[in-house]
């Protein structure tokens, strides 16, 4: 059986790694700028898996992605705040799908989100693509509400993914906290 996730990722590399290990692709640590980019993705993978820390840094920020420079077709997402739970299916605009859970009170600007994004079949040309992912935040002391959320997102196409980009609205990436990993996944 193999070993996937965390675990797996700290072997990559390994000629001895599962087949189902995950292989680093590319890390990017932006401290400027309002978008960074994922491009020349090998088409040798399985899926992809994309971990983020994001530390807005300032308030009303939001945090886009575009596959292939394009915003999805659909998105949904389940999302909660201490008792509270939302959904909803417009979680996109022509900027990209909404992969971060809101930073824009002033109270919060500080604290980093966490994402895990999965895309699953990224180059199989006989399917749409698709992508889900599990984020979320904590606040500390500054609320009681941490959030957690459970996002999809549907490319109606059957392109390969070749290219990632993640766009920060409202001003640039803060200078510190910022790290974005993508990784390939052999395949089980």
């Amino acid at each position: 059986m193999p070993i996937l996730g965390i675990i797996a990722s700290a072997i990559s590399g390994n000629l001895f790694a599962p087949s189902g290990a995950y292989d680093s692709i590319a890390t990017v640590n932006p401290t400027s700028g309002s978008s960074i980019s994922f491009t020349s993705i090998p088409q040798t993978y399985k899926h992809l898996q994309l971990r983020a820390i994001w530390n807005p840094g300032t308030t009303s920020q939001d945090l886009q992605l575009k596959v292939n420079t394009t915003a999805p077709t659909q998105a949904h997402y389940l999302q909660g705040a201490g008792s509270v739970v939302s959904v909803g299916a417009t979680d996109f605009d022509a900027n990209g799908w909404y992969i971060s859970l809101g930073n824009f009170n002033a109270s919060y600007n500080n604290y980093p989100s966490a994402f895990v994004i999965d895309f699953l079949d990224y180059s199989d040309t006989n399917k749409n693509k698709t992508a889900r992912e599990l984020a979320g935040i904590e606040y500390n002391s500054g609320d009681t509400k941490g959030r957690v959320g459970v996002k999809s997102a549907l490319w109606n196409s059957t392109s390969v993914i070749s290219s990632i980009e993640i766009l920060q609205s409202g001003g640039s990436f803060g200078s510190i906290g910022n790290s974005f990993a993508l990784y390939g996944i052999k395949g089980a």
